[in-house]
């Protein structure tokens, strides 16, 4: 049997009710050897009672942080890497989870490609208010050297992914400046140090269209500051792209912030961007979007 401990780390802010579901599947896994670290981040809605009940059991760490040192989820993902002993490492949102056989092939695959550094797999989207499951879309190059790929699409979300704890090491592990896109720069960071890799299974529900006030990727205030951000932090990376990718970058922009605008209902702001991503990219599909957002 397999003797590779993975460190799960799973953070939380107000979310108990999904929480549960998200510790269940941890729990459920059949791969074994899992230490499970829950960062709990200044939660006020019983987060802190419920896992009292979880601090018993041996493959639990808990960690509470309080108000006055509650600094974003890339400082509770760190203070969970901080605490980790397992060689792999893999993160999981309170509001996501993760099928029973994710960690069992993902630690399969990092053990037989060790010049990969981090794997991710496919997911099915979840929009909770209308029960309904969609597979996630594939595009373009998933897996191998994404130095390039990293800027024209999002790789995976942090739930999806399982990273060797040398190579968060070495890249920095997340960046506390950013309230916004953190799996994504990190990505970025990480593509640029080691090959990644790609399981072709739905091994994890995201959860989207929930309507969840405290969810950041619902907010647009802030959102063009981070972007704005990534490209300064790595102007070097930039520069070096060839203009096929820059557009791809510009597009992918303009579509997410379409879709910000639009869970913001700022319907005249995303009008504006539809239109960008049009100008950029004349397809029919985006022709349709811009028309009917009119």
């Amino acid at each position: 049997m397999n003797d590779t401990l993975v460190t799960a780390i799973v953070i939380t802010h107000n979310r108990v009710k999904m929480l549960r579901n998200a510790i269940s599947s941890v729990l459920n896994q059949t791969y074994q050897k899992i230490e499970l670290i829950i960062v709990n981040d200044n939660s006020t809605d019983g987060t802190e009672e419920y896992l009292k009940k979880l601090k018993d059991q041996r493959k639990i760490q808990i960690i509470n942080i309080m108000k006055k040192h509650s600094k974003g989820g890339g400082y509770a993902r760190n203070i969970g890497i901080e605490k980790a002993n397992g060689e792999y490492i893999a993160f999981l949102d309170d509001d996501d989870v993760w099928e029973p056989t994710k960690i069992e092939k993902q630690v399969k695959f990092l053990n037989e490609n060790p010049d990969y550094g981090l794997v991710y797999c496919r997911r099915l989207d979840m929009d909770y208010l209308k029960q309904k499951k969609k597979l996630e879309p594939l595009k373009g190059t998933m897996s191998g050297n994404m130095s390039n790929i990293c800027f024209e699409k999002t790789i995976c979300t942090s739930s999806s992914m399982m990273v060797r704890k040398k190579v968060l090491d070495e890249v920095g592990g997340f960046d506390e400046n950013l309230r916004f896109w953190q799996d994504f720069e990190l990505n970025i960071r990480i593509a640029h140090n080691t090959l990644i890799g790609f399981i072709n299974e739905p091994l994890m529900i995201y959860s989207v269209g929930n309507n969840d006030k405290g969810k950041l990727t619902n907010k647009f205030n802030g959102w063009w500051e981070a972007i704005k951000y990534i490209e300064n932090k790595h102007e070097g990376y930039f520069s070096n792209l060839s203009h096929e990718s820059i557009l791809k970058w510009e597009v992918m922009i303009y579509k997410d912030a379409a879709r910000r605008c639009k869970k913001s209902r700022l319907f005249r702001q995303e009008r504006q961007y539809r239109y960008k991503v049009w100008r950029l990219e004349k397809s029919l599909y985006n022709l349709i979007r811009l028309v009917v957002n009119y």
